[in-house]
């Protein structure tokens, strides 16, 4: 038996779990001409953090600590 998470058919990679908070997230706010993306015209906030994320051991994103916001 599987738990949820184990199949990959069942997770969300890096790209689309960043997505699904950025740009799916301002559509389904039905505010995607103002934000959810770095694009002219839109705004955003956005961090620094000491690791990249989308880059880093899968078992150590939980790690990753935001330095600031703007």
């Amino acid at each position: 038996v599987a738990r949820l998470g184990e199949d990959s058919q069942e997770r969300l990679s890096r790209s689309e779990a960043l997505g699904a908070m950025t740009k799916s997230a301002a559509y389904a706010a039905f505010w995607e001409e103002a934000i959810g993306a770095l694009a002219p015209g839109k705004h955003a906030d956005f961090i620094a953090v000491d690791q990249n994320p989308m880059t880093c051991p899968e078992a150590a994103i939980h790690k990753t600590r935001v330095l600031k916001t703007w």
